[in-house]
């Protein structure tokens, strides 16, 4: 959830609609804008920087660790590039999620493709686009509510980017990931932001996306090589357990957001920690599982 800090000065409705899962709110607090679902302050304005910085880390990640291209023999080792440790040798137990990955085809010869879950405010988007090379970038989203505020009075924010001939718009639920359209599939980025982590869902149905079924399923959108990409507004140790344990492979980033001093408390308590993007890079032929360092732990899943 986007935190408040103390003194904030009081929301105001901008509109309110009943959308396909419940009802929606978008208000204004001062200058900046937040979207309540099913009376959860789902996004704010002022949190859009970690959420446009997603796409960046995600990139960085899958270009550094050779661009979803198998490359036998050369490149840099994919688990460093993922801020991972090298291999340790001795046996470790296989990981049966890890396995049972089976990606699309790679994406060589073309540019890159992303799919972002959920359009927010646009921030993710906007970055997305803002990547090198990108070719195309696929948004899944559920309410026609959120698309209609992005052109209309949330359309300063990300600069009018859904008019930008690389963009397709899904109105289709993530959560149902199996029936997707078919054009979705075979992307380098799949950049997940529908939810304040799994500790607190905005739908029920949205709890199969971080059950190892869902995270499967998310992973065989994936082309070859591509990097998965959450964003939490804080720490979340059970979605890093669940990525480890399903797709083998997790790392973690904290993301501190600008528009927001640091070691002020929010929600009138305490202060709490940064927004975070957690990363997975599935398990394949083209990126070994490897030892993860996190939270002050080494995971093995081989």
């Amino acid at each position: 959830m986007p935190w408040l800090p103390f003194a904030s000065p009081p929301a105001v409705t901008v509109d309110r609609v009943s959308g396909r899962r419940g009802e929606l709110v978008l208000q204004r607090r001062g200058a900046a804008f937040e979207i309540v679902y099913n009376g959860v302050l789902l996004m704010a304005s002022y949190n859009g920087a970690s959420e446009a910085a997603m796409a960046r880390i995600a990139y960085r990640r899958w270009e550094g660790a050779g661009g979803g291209r198998s490359r036998p023999g050369g490149g840099r080792n994919p688990a460093a590039a993922l801020g991972c440790s090298p291999a340790a040798s001795g046996p470790n137990p296989p990981v049966s999620g890890a396995a049972a990955v089976r990606h699309c085809g790679p994406g060589e010869g073309r540019g890159v493709r992303v799919l972002v879950g959920g359009l927010g405010m646009g921030y993710t988007l906007a970055a997305a686009l803002d990547l090198p090379g990108v070719e195309r970038v696929d948004v899944v989203e559920l309410e026609p509510a959120v698309l209609a505020w992005n052109r209309g009075p949330l359309r300063g924010l990300n600069g009018g980017r859904l008019d930008d001939p690389r963009v397709r718009l899904w109105l289709a639920d993530l959560s149902e990931t199996p029936r997707l359209p078919r054009e979705v599939r075979g992307c380098d980025l799949l950049l997940v932001d529908v939810d304040n982590g799994p500790e607190r869902t905005v739908l029920a149905s949205n709890r199969r996306l971080y059950r190892p079924r869902g995270l499967l399923a998310l992973a065989r959108l994936l082309a070859r090589g591509g990097v998965l990409a959450f964003w939490c507004p804080g720490l979340s140790p059970a979605l890093a357990l669940r990525l480890w344990r399903t797709l083998g492979h997790v790392v973690r980033v904290p993301v501190p957001d600008p528009a927001l001093p640091p070691g002020v408390g929010w929600e009138g308590r305490r202060p709490l920690p940064p927004s975070q993007v957690y990363l997975s890079r599935p398990a394949g032929p083209s990126c070994e599982a490897r030892p993860v360092r996190l939270l002050g732990q080494e995971f093995r899943n081989r």
